[in-house]
């Protein structure tokens, strides 16, 4: 886990394109007690690739 969320969000903010550095999972197992989803055990999670892009990962 990153200690320093300062970092995180100037990740976020200086290496991320949304459309391409997104990824979403629907229906797959999250905690039950997770009260947000409308289906037991089930839901969404997010990943976010705020990583250094090697040359070919960067759109022309």
């Amino acid at each position: 886990m990153h200690a320093d969320w300062n970092d995180v969000i100037w990740a976020i903010t200086t290496r991320m394109d949304p459309a391409r550095d997104t990824v979403l999972v629907e229906n797959t197992p999250i905690d039950y007690l997770d009260f947000a989803s409308p289906v037991s055990g089930l839901g969404s999670k997010m990943g976010l690739d705020a990583t250094n892009k090697w040359p070919g990962e960067n759109p022309a």
